[in-house]
């Protein structure tokens, strides 16, 4: 159920048996271009996401850094891997504090460097899926209260980066993705247990550079790359297995987004198409185009995503 709480909402998981999240969205790190020279961000800025409005500053990663992917829990988000200022891949991991505000904290090390896969997680456990470096098929996990190093999972079917992903509490998904072609399979797992991603379905088209936000039930996947980007929104219900359905568009032709979602509203903001800052939004229970929200607090893309209150906490 939600509860207003002094302009905020505290989405509460009744299985869970209390508050699981301030509905904060988090944009961690991104590339922008608009800078003079161009740079590599160290900034963090959130939203309330059951609101509209502009980002509001919240602290800074170590250091520069995009195609970062993020994962969370209720109140501790992460920020894994990512191209440093001189565009080199790194296996860092670090850690805020959602409901506060502050800078990016050491909590551990990927089992090799990474960049552009995909990030999500279950209500404890952070999944990281996908890498441009290799191995691309493996799939890593970190248990998000715990500071350490993340762990192997198992592997996917696909060699693969630039991929999407969406998880409900229960199971995470993978999406289309590049690797000497465009792909446009869908793989799953069942977050609390390790082993290989299984075959889920098909997406309406090959693509990559997509990026995925969830809810309990569904998850979606906005815009991305054919032969340039594209304003496609589609989805599938995660529970089931089967191929992705067209939900509507997004306002611009863009990929390279930064995404976050609290299971009612999924967010994105950035893109590599010229507006860089925007932030859309879309109800993920619906159908539809999206609709404008506000501005990121610095322009930027290619950053990581995630919320204390998202498809693998609940409402």
């Amino acid at each position: 159920m939600i509860i207003p709480f002094v302009g905020m909402i505290i989405i509460t998981n009744p299985s869970a048996g209390g508050a699981v999240g301030i509905d904060r969205g988090i944009f961690a790190g991104r590339y922008n271009s608009f800078g003079s020279p161009a740079y590599y961000s160290t900034r963090i800025d959130y939203v309330e996401i059951s609101t509209t409005g502009d980002g509001t500053d919240f602290g800074d990663l170590s250091s520069g850094r995009n195609k970062n992917e993020g994962c969370a829990d209720a109140t501790r988000g992460l920020s894994m891997g990512g191209n440093n200022s001189s565009q080199t891949m790194q296996n860092i991991i670090e850690y805020i504090t959602i409901a506060t505000t502050g800078d990016m904290t050491d909590f551990g090390d990927l089992l090799e460097i990474h960049r552009e896969g995909t990030g999500f997680n279950s209500p404890t456990r952070g999944i990281l899926f996908g890498n441009a470096n290799t191995p691309q098929n493996r799939i890593q996990y970190i248990e998000i209260q715990t500071l350490a190093n993340s762990l192997d999972f198992g592997d996917s079917a696909l060699d693969i980066y630039a991929n999407a992903g969406y998880s409900s509490d229960t199971r995470g998904c993978s999406s289309g993705g590049y690797d000497n072609g465009t792909h446009n399979e869908i793989e799953y797992i069942t977050i609390a247990s390790t082993g290989n991603a299984t075959d889920f379905g098909d997406l309406t088209a090959a693509k990559f550079m997509s990026h995925g936000c969830g809810s309990v039930t569904r998850g979606i996947s906005m815009g991305g790359n054919i032969s340039g980007a594209i304003n496609v929104i589609e989805y599938v219900t995660i529970a089931s297995i089967g191929n992705a359905t067209d939900f509507g568009d997004t306002i611009d032709n863009a990929n390279g987004w930064i995404a976050s979602s609290n299971s009612v509203r999924a967010i994105w903001g950035g893109g590599t198409d010229g507006w860089y800052d925007e932030i859309e939004y879309v109800t993920i229970a619906s159908t539809g185009n999206a609709t404008a929200f506000g501005e990121m607090a610095e322009t930027g893309y290619d950053g990581a995503g995630f919320s204390d209150v998202n498809g693998g906490l609940g409402a």
